[in-house]
């Protein structure tokens, strides 16, 4: 999920900003909060990845504290980044992108998806959205993902998600 962020952050910086920046008058500190945001959590992804390998090789209980507190440190700064990317930014989008412009989006975060963790993170995805949402979106994918996911994929997340929830 860190190198699935890592990725989505990633796009928004080569992809979208400096496409939207130019085309929209809107509070000036707006892109540059998203921007700072950014960094903040790729700040603390760095962090977590540098703990993670002696606390998988010990599972100190130290160690665990400091990568939860700082992830839940993050998370608050997720949390409102995201709900402000919707609330603002993604109506902008909507008004000053063209097609090409969002596909180039999903398809750099897709790319930068392993092959055999697409249809778990199509679960992880699935999971966070409502009903309505969940329809719009299933409707952008591929019906042989569409097919693959409820075949085999559903099993993966779950798997998964037993594995994270112990």
């Amino acid at each position: 999920m860190l190198d699935f962020l890592h990725v989505h952050h990633t796009g928004e910086d080569e992809l979208l900003w400096p496409v939207l920046r130019p085309r929209v008058s809107l509070d000036g500190d707006l892109i540059d909060r998203m921007e700072a945001q950014h960094g903040e959590i790729a700040a603390a992804i760095a962090d977590v990845r540098r703990q993670l390998p002696a606390w998988a090789g010990s599972a100190d209980p130290e160690t665990g504290e400091k990568i939860a507190a700082r992830l839940e440190a993050a998370g608050a700064v997720l949390t409102a980044h995201l709900a402000e990317e919707e609330d603002r930014i993604l109506p902008l989008v909507a008004a000053h992108f063209s097609q090409p412009e969002w596909d180039a989006l999903g398809k750099h975060g897709f790319a930068a998806v392993p092959g055999r963790r697409r249809l778990i993170i199509l679960g992880h995805i699935l999971h966070e959205t409502d009903d309505a949402e969940r329809g719009r979106f299933l409707r952008q994918v591929p019906p042989p993902a569409r097919l693959a996911f409820s075949l085999v994929g559903r099993r993966q997340y779950a798997r998964e998600m037993a594995a994270i929830e112990g």
